[in-house]
């Protein structure tokens, strides 16, 4: 049986609700390999959710947690680094994602503007499909920087086996056999 080696880290970018989380963490499992979700690292570091870091410290101070999360997770064993809708659009975090391996996770917004909102602070209180249409406007010139584009239209199970051939196909997994 042939061992999976991630070269160097995988960063997965786009908007909020496409599905990053679910396909990087199903893909790490999957291939045996590190999975970090920067909200996850940030809501740890600060012992708070990612709403109430939002609303107590403003976005500000939670770009400046996002940053440390970003940095810190650098220096750890290549990993799938799951990054907030947000992150590749603050100070140079786009450059720094780009010297490892950046995937923009896309969809059409229908598909996706139902699914649950919570705990996005970016979403609450708007229409979630004409919200993510304007994030989409502001934000795609930078998800547009990454290496590599990926489609995540389809389920998550075919998803996850299709991303995995992607990878393997762009040379971004190492086997050993």
């Amino acid at each position: 049986m042939a061992k999976i080696e991630l070269i160097k880290h995988i960063f997965l970018i786009g908007l909020p609700l496409v599905g990053k989380s679910s396909l990087g963490r199903e893909a790490a499992i999957a291939l045996n390999v590190p999975f970090i979700d920067l909200d996850n690292e940030i809501q740890e570091i600060a012992n708070n959710s990612i709403s109430k870091i939002w609303t107590e410290l403003g976005e500000t101070q939670f770009r400046v947690l996002e940053r440390f999360c970003l940095l810190r997770a650098m220096v750890k064993p290549p990993a799938f680094i799951i990054c907030g809708g947000g992150t590749p659009i603050f100070m140079d975090n786009i450059e720094k994602i780009n010297q490892y391996i950046s995937v923009y996770c896309h969809m059409d917004i229908d598909l996706f503007q139902d699914r649950n909102a919570v705990d996005r602070p970016m979403l609450g209180g708007h229409n979630t499909g004409d919200r993510l249409r304007e994030l989409k406007r502001i934000r795609e010139s930078y998800y547009n920087r990454s290496i590599y584009k990926y489609n995540c239209e389809v389920g998550i199970e075919q998803n996850v086996h299709s991303f995995i051939l992607f990878l393997n196909e762009n040379g971004i997994l190492k086997n050993h056999y």
